[in-house]
């Protein structure tokens, strides 16, 4: 089953690799930080072309396990499989990693994936001049800023990789959403108005203006819990009361994550993408309403558009983590088959292999 995508031009180097991957317990360190993670080495002695994974935004363990789905262990898998070496880790502060993931910024994020480049650079068994770095969705922000600066990466895969600011991402994701909930047009752009009030807010730092965002936020959450299931709504007694509770505590947890936030919604990945030289596959999936190809594919190839070793692609019926989708709606994650759409992992594959090469 796991060799159903792979491209017949890589069958005999897949079996030349058969007895199969191992994996290696290893930890690096930086800045008084140990990443524990997992290293994948292919069958041989090597040295061997190699590959950073980099997570997606939100507490990861090393496998990237969203609702039992192990994205990273099935990539480490298939490309460890054909030869290339994957070095995936536990985000600061998760699994056996140390380090706090709560006051973390993408900057920091960026600053955990460099010291994996250099860990897997020191190795022997390892090319030096042969490591990529892929970024899932967040991770995809740390790429780019990789690739602008000298070190970079000798590839980089962009899965689900944001082009436009992290702000523009979350309004796309406002407006996506609703449609896909049948909401009508004058509520969406309530709702993408009070996301901007947020984002002033934070960047004001003026405690006056977070008064003003409830005030915005309170007839959308009414519509929200008008919207639930009876059973759902005949559970609250007081709906006043509900609707102060859940802006409450929304308005919490973006304030108390206020320095990731406002750093992810105001960078622009697109300036360091245009400085990357080095190869680029930047996919995107079809269903995906999390980093939407209607928003990032044309930014994408605008930011790329002197690199002439990019490649983007598609891949047809796809979601965010790249299952194969009914809706691309995250509620239906859980219920979705554990493996990726047809065309991805033959898609990935082939082309870093083909990096390894150079």
């Amino acid at each position: 089953m796991r060799y159903l995508f792979l491209p017949l031009l890589l069958a005999s180097f897949v079996t030349a690799c058969s007895a199969g991957p191992r994996e290696v317990e290893v930890s690096f360190t930086h800045d008084s930080i140990t990443l524990a993670g997992t290293l994948s080495l292919p069958d041989g002695s090597g040295p061997f072309p190699a590959i950073v994974l980099v997570s997606g935004s939100g507490p990861q363990n090393r496998d990237e396990e969203i609702v039992g789905f192990r994205p990273f262990a099935l990539i480490a898998d298939s490309l460890s499989r054909a030869g290339v070496a994957v070095l995936r880790y536990d985000d600061r502060g998760i699994g056996k990693s140390t380090g706090k993931f709560t006051t973390a910024t993408t900057d920091d994020f960026a600053a955990d994936a460099e010291a994996a480049l250099r860990y897997l650079r020191s190795r022997a068994d390892i090319r030096a001049a042969q490591v990529g770095l892929l970024g899932h969705s967040e991770g995809g922000l740390v790429a780019a800023m990789l690739g602008a600066r000298d070190g970079a990466p000798a590839f980089i895969v962009l899965m689900a990789g944001p082009a436009v600011s992290g702000g523009e991402v979350v309004i796309d994701q406002i407006r996506a959403i609703g449609r896909a909930a049948g909401q009508d047009s004058a509520t969406i752009e309530k709702g993408v108005a009070a996301q901007r009030l947020i984002y002033r807010a934070l960047a004001a730092g003026d405690e006056r203006m977070w008064d003003t965002v409830r005030v915005a936020m309170r007839p959308l959450v009414r519509a929200q819990i008008a919207a639930l299931p009876a059973a759902q709504r005949a559970a609250i007694t007081d709906t006043a009361v509900a609707v102060d509770a859940a802006i409450t505590q929304q308005l919490f947890a973006l304030r108390a994550g206020g320095p990731w936030f406002r750093r992810f919604v105001t960078y622009d990945p697109a300036p360091d993408l245009a400085r990357v030289r080095g190869p680029v596959l930047a996919l995107f999936g079809s269903k995906d309403m999390q980093v939407s190809p209607s928003l990032n594919r044309a930014a994408m190839e605008h930011a790329l558009a002197a690199n002439s070793h990019a490649t983007i692609r598609v891949i047809d019926g796809a979601n965010h983590l790249f299952q194969p989708a009914r809706s691309g709606m995250v509620e239906e994650y859980a219920s979705l088959p554990k493996h990726f759409a047809p065309t991805f992992l033959s898609t990935l594959v082939a082309w870093v292999v083909e990096q390894g090469k150079r």
